[in-house]
Parts: C-alpha cells; sequence; structure tokens
C-alpha cells in the first residue's frame, strides 16, 4: 500500500505537481492506511486533492474558473488578498471547486469523479455515519490508483496554449484592428472545450461591461459565437432572460446595465432566438407596440422607418404566443393608408418572404380575420398592397391548395 499513497521526498522530482503539503498529507494517510483506519485516510487523500486542485486552477486561470462556475449555486467567492490557499479558497464550496476544475480543464472526469465518491464516502460511510457500507482498504487502493494516475501524476497545467493566453490582453489592453484579427485567427483553432471556456468568460465581461475587457470580448464575440454549441447559444439566452425577470437581483455590475449589454450582443450575432419564449414573446410585443404607436403618429413615416428597423433587428423568431400581435403591425404597415405608405416595409422583407409557408398562411389569413390589419382595407392603396403581397406570396407557394387558399383571400380582399 505504501507505494500506492506514499511518495518518498527522494521521489519529488517525479511528482513535480505536489508541493510539500500535499505530501505530508499523503504520506499521513499511508500511516492511517497501515494502522487499519482507511476511513481516515481518505480523508487525508481528500484534503492533498483539493489542494493540489487549488494549486492548478490558480497556476492556470482564477479568471477562468470563476467564469466556469458564476451560474452555479452555493458559496463561489475566491478571496484574492488571502495570504494562503485556504484563506483564499475558503469562499469557494469543494462541490463548485471540482464541477469548474473540471469545466476548464484543469482536471480530467477520472479524477473529479474518484474526488466525488470520496466525498461520499465522507458523508454516508465514515465512522461518524451509520452505515452497512464502511470504508474498506482495498476501497482505498481503488480510488487512490485513480486520483495518483489522473492527478498527482500529471503535470501542472500550461495556460500559454490554451484560451488563458488571451485573457491578459483582453483585460489590460485595448487592441486595434490589426491585433483583433491575430486574436480570431487563434480562436478559430480553438476545440469545443477551449470554446466553452471562453465563451464563458466572455459572457462573465460582457455582463460586468468593465473596460477595456468588454470592448475588447464585444470585437471577438462573433466568432467565439460562431464556434459555439447550440447549449452555449441557449445559456447566454438564459442568462438575458433572468436578467429580464430579476434585473435588480441577478445584476451584480457596477452600473447595472448588464441586462441591456447581453441583449446587444445577441443582437450582434442574430441570437435573439436563444431567449426563452415567454420573454422573446414581451420583447416582440414591445417592439410590436412601437411600430403601431408611429403608424398612428401623424407624420410619423419617420418614426415608423426607425421602429421597424428595430424589428428587423431582432430576426424573425416571433414566438407563437405573440405572432398575430407581432405581425398584425407588419402587415398594418406593409399596406400603408390612403396617403401611401412608408419605407419601413422594406425592412420588413424578411417576416414576410424569408419564413415558412405555414407561416405566411398564417399570417395572409389575418387578412380576413385581424381588425387591425383590415381597417384600413377600404381604402384604395392600402387594398392595392394588400392584394400585391397577397398575390407575391402564391408565387413562393408550392402546393396547389396553399396557393388556392391566399387567392381565395385575394377575392375576399378585392370585395372590401
Amino acid at each position: 500500500m505504501n507505494d500506492i499513497i506514499i511518495i518518498e521526498k527522494t521521489e519529488l522530482d517525479n511528482y513535480k505537481a505536489l508541493d510539500e503539503v500535499e505530501l505530508v498529507m499523503l504520506d499521513k494517510a499511508a500511516r492511517l492506511i497501515n494502522c487499519n483506519f482507511p476511513e481516515h485516510a481518505l480523508l487525508e487523500i481528500w484534503n492533498a486533492g483539493i489542494h493540489n486542485i487549488r494549486r492548478r486552477i490558480e497556476a492556470y486561470s482564477i479568471d477562468m474558473f470563476l467564469s466556469s462556475i458564476s451560474n452555479l449555486s452555493g458559496r463561489r467567492t475566491y478571496k484574492e488578498n488571502g495570504d494562503t490557499i485556504a484563506e483564499r479558497w475558503s469562499g469557494v464550496d469543494d462541490e463548485n471547486l471540482l464541477k469548474g476544475a473540471e469545466q476548464i480543464g484543469v482536471i480530467n472526469k477520472k479524477a473529479a469523479k474518484a474526488l466525488e465518491m470520496i466525498e461520499w464516502l465522507r458523508n454516508h460511510a465514515s465512522p461518524s455515519h451509520d452505515s452497512d457500507d464502511a470504508v474498506k482498504h482495498d476501497d482505498v487502493i481503488g480510488i487512490v490508483l485513480i486520483i495518483k494516475k489522473n492527478l498527482f501524476e500529471l503535470p501542472m497545467p500550461d495556460p500559454g496554449y490554451s484560451p488563458v493566453s488571451l485573457l491578459e490582453p483582453i483585460k489590460n489592453t485595448v487592441l486595434n484592428e490589426e491585433q483583433i484579427e491575430l486574436l480570431k485567427q487563434q480562436i478559430e483553432c480553438y476545440k469545443n472545450k477551449d470554446i466553452r471556456m471562453l465563451f464563458g468568460f466572455s459572457l462573465d465581461v460582457i455582463c460586468k461591461g468593465e473596460e477595456p475587457s468588454y470592448s475588447n470580448i464585444i470585437k471577438l464575440f462573433s466568432k467565439i459565437w460562431d464556434k459555439s454549441t447550440e447549449d452555449l447559444k441557449s445559456s447566454m439566452g438564459m442568462k438575458f432572460h433572468n436578467y429580464y425577470m430579476f434585473e435588480s437581483k441577478n445584476d451584480s455590475s457596477s452600473n447595472v446595465n448588464a441586462k441591456s449589454r447581453v441583449y446587444e450582443a445577441l443582437i450582434k450575432v442574430n441570437g435573439i432566438k436563444y431567449i426563452p419564449d415567454p420573454t422573446r414573446a414581451r420583447i416582440y410585443r414591445k417592439l410590436a407596440d412601437n411600430l403601431r404607436d408611429s403608424k398612428n403618429m401623424i407624420y410619423g413615416w419617420s418614426a415608423e422607418y426607425g421602429a421597424a428597423k428595430a424589428l428587423a433587428q431582432a430576426g424573425t423568431n416571433v414566438p407563437s404566443i405573440a405572432f398575430e400581435e407581432v405581425y398584425q403591425e407588419i402587415l398594418s404597415v406593409w399596406c400603408g393608408n390612403y396617403w401611401g405608405r412608408s419605407d419601413a416595409h422594406s425592412v420588413l422583407k424578411e417576416f414576410i418572404y424569408e419564413v415558412g409557408t405555414q407561416d405566411k398562411l398564417k399570417f395572409a389569413r389575418f387578412f380576413l380575420s385581424n381588425s387591425r390589419v383590415r381597417e384600413e382595407l377600404f381604402q384604395l392603396r392600402p387594398k392595392k398592397q394588400a392584394v400585391a403581397l397577397l398575390n407575391s406570396l402564391i408565387e413562393t407557394m408550392t402546393v396547389e391548395s396553399h396557393k388556392a387558399e391566399i387567392q381565395n383571400i385575394i377575392d375576399e380582399v378585392n370585395q372590401i
């Protein structure tokens, strides 16, 4: 057993990732197992493993680690000014430590699971618990073998070949266009694990809004977004949802404006569709209300064009629960009024022609059923625009029954 747990000081060169504190803990674990106290030995192995992981994170990147655990519950406050490792990490739960370390690649899954097993044994099979699953000598041997091979024998992480190398210039320098392009090329080479870490860091920077980090990240974010997975993009949509629903509670930024920054970032990458439907519906309803108010204004064509641009920025991913409320305003603007129509229709074409057939049929039926859409159709110019729109929809249809339905709607509109 000694050759598994004990690492003699003369062998320190073979275990460069261990320090004196960890060696003492492991030596104590060996003596405890030899004295037939396996459950106490596990505690020393746990302490050595946690101490080692804390040092690995500090050597790699505290910023990346804190970004990775920002959405976790429990304690997650790293005390940067602490004199010792124990003081600096006293505000971070061990569970969050393991999750964050695994997420940023400081430890692998085997090491994380082995340490989780020790934690479970401490809580359910220690001498202080009435359990039939007491810790045995062989249990310790198995766990230590895994941790030894997957943690203690591995070198300390090198941040030079990871997203960590981007952090210092992003945080401390106002990057010029050439530097931004070089960093984009570097990001292009990253694997999914690296992108996941960089995405978490970027979202954290956007939420905080601190300069020059924020301005630099915004310039890089489209490249990071393009390389990101769907679940990462959805996590950003959920972040905005949480800010939207509980703004004052969740926003810890200095100017309490994280919601606006996240929204602007999502707009830039066409990511509004990743916001959950209830919140996205509220966004589209507000944009549609602005379009309605500008349409109803006297001499409001300029305001109408601005409101249409704002709606177009959000994209065509209108949730079903707000579909009619939004499209009634789009069609009202599209058809105009007695005097004609503004240029707003020109920026709303995607809502008409870049949606699926079922959505086209759905909003075409509003010419028969929606009072807001129909209120100007007794005028010659709006009716003419409505018929022209419906005829153009027929040209995009493939199924004859769909074409026939649109033609029936045209006939009804012509009779108004």
